[in-house]
């Protein structure tokens, strides 16, 4: 005779799995009152839960190079004929000056696949002040 085999639950698992600990988010997630301020997409102007309860947060820099800086540690380089040592002896400056501050902008999961001109999303203003 043969035996009759139980069935098997194929519903995929519900209990999270553990990142390693280098993927591990350093960073702490956001807050009630932060979530509040980040409710909306700045591309399509709808509400961030809908649909994918995931969104995009992101901060946008622009920065100037310093030409004069770059020449600088340029001509260092060149006169020591090291890289390495031009970078012990040069004070470290700046290479590149932020032209604004950071933009903090709340995109929605639909919108955050669409490709998107970062200049125009500035203009769409954000959490943070634009310069």
């Amino acid at each position: 005779m043969k035996d009759k085999a139980e069935p098997v639950d194929q519903r995929p698992s519900v209990t999270p799995v553990p990142l390693e600990p280098e993927f591990q988010l350093e960073r702490e997630g956001m807050k009630a009152g932060e979530l509040r301020k980040a409710a909306s997409c700045v591309c399509c102007g709808k509400k961030i839960l809908r649909g994918i309860p995931m969104f995009w947060r992101v901060t946008i820099d622009r920065f100037i190079v310093d030409l004069n800086a770059v020449r600088r540690q340029s001509g260092l380089e060149m006169m020591l004929n090291s890289v390495a040592l031009a970078g012990v002896m040069s004070p470290d400056e700046d290479m590149a000056k932020p032209v604004m501050k950071p933009v903090t902008l709340t995109i929605c999961e639909d919108c955050g696949m669409e490709p998107k001109r970062i200049a125009a999303l500035c203009e769409l203003g954000g959490e943070g002040e634009r310069g």
